[in-house]
């Protein structure tokens, strides 16, 4: 439980996102949990840190993690936002409105930049796939908005080069 490697991508987001000591943080797609035990390092035991993965055998791993590293100030959900996978209402959203200095959105995405070191990743590729892809990070992305405080920061981020996924999000 001493570190997690990480690829200097991965750890780039939560430098970006600067999360601080007593601030209200959210992972919003967070599994398996680098970025989150990221964010906590910094957060240095102060503020909370809520991880949040769609998946429950992710959120398992995620969990683990995060037990792992001995975070204390971290809460683990297994949330989907409204209109995704299985239709489970956006919980999250609703009992956080306005709610977070920080979110971090590592996106589901269609898996681009995965090409390089993932056979499995260009064999699933499609343009549907980038098309339900950016539907899916849209509806997400509208959530997050929404619990965000006002002045606060999000940052959004995937590891695709798709600009449905990226600069059309903006």
């Amino acid at each position: 439980g001493a570190y997690y490697i990480q690829e200097p991508s991965a750890m780039s987001v939560v430098s970006l996102l600067d999360p601080q000591p007593g601030e209200l943080v959210c992972d919003l797609c967070a599994a398996p949990g680098g970025k989150s035990t990221h964010i906590a390092a910094v957060l240095r035991g102060q503020g909370m840190l809520v991880s949040n993965e769609i998946f429950p055998n992710r959120a398992r791993i995620l969990s683990q993690n995060i037990e792992r590293m001995g975070i204390p100030n971290a809460l683990v959900c297994n949330e989907s936002p409204e209109g995704v996978a299985n239709e489970t209402p956006a919980r999250l959203r609703d009992r956080f409105p306005e709610f977070f200095h920080k979110i971090l959105l590592d996106a589901p995405c269609s898996g681009e930049g995965m090409f390089r070191k993932d056979d499995t990743a260009v064999s699933e590729w499609s343009l549907e796939n980038v098309r339900i892809c950016a539907d899916r990070q849209r509806m997400i992305l509208t959530q997050a908005d929404q619990m965000l405080q006002p002045g606060g920061v999000l940052v959004y981020s995937t590891c695709t080069f798709a600009p449905e996924e990226d600069e059309a999000m903006i």
